[in-house]
């Protein structure tokens, strides 16, 4: 019993690691070519775009906001869509226009 025991928390440890992140890649419209992979952990509240570091600052039911760890980049994806903006910030913390969209998709693990 305590043998089962021991094997349905670490079961349940190596489920929760799993959840915790989602994987995506973002294309341009009709290119073939990767140009973002994401990797966001909302238990961090990270979202790393390639190997740079954002901070999640908003998560609701249709969008993530994310600012960059410079604060000079608002990266914003709609989760229904797989539309991803990339906005400048100005100085009043306000995003400006849209420099950058891309479309993103889950990437599904292979093995």
């Amino acid at each position: 019993m305590k043998h089962l025991l021991s094997i349905l928390i670490l079961f349940g440890f190596t489920f929760t690691s799993f959840a915790e992140e989602t994987y995506l890649g973002c294309w341009k419209d009709g290119s073939d070519e990767l140009v973002y992979e994401i990797d966001i952990n909302f238990e961090q509240n990270k979202l790393w775009i390639d190997d740079f570091v954002n901070e999640i600052v908003l998560v609701t039911e249709k969008h993530i906001v994310a600012d960059g760890q410079n604060g000079t980049v608002r990266t914003t994806i709609n989760r229904f869509t797989g539309e991803l903006t990339e906005s400048l910030i100005i100085s009043n913390g306000d995003a400006s226009e849209v420099v950058s969209r891309l479309n993103c998709k889950q990437l599904e693990q292979l093995f």
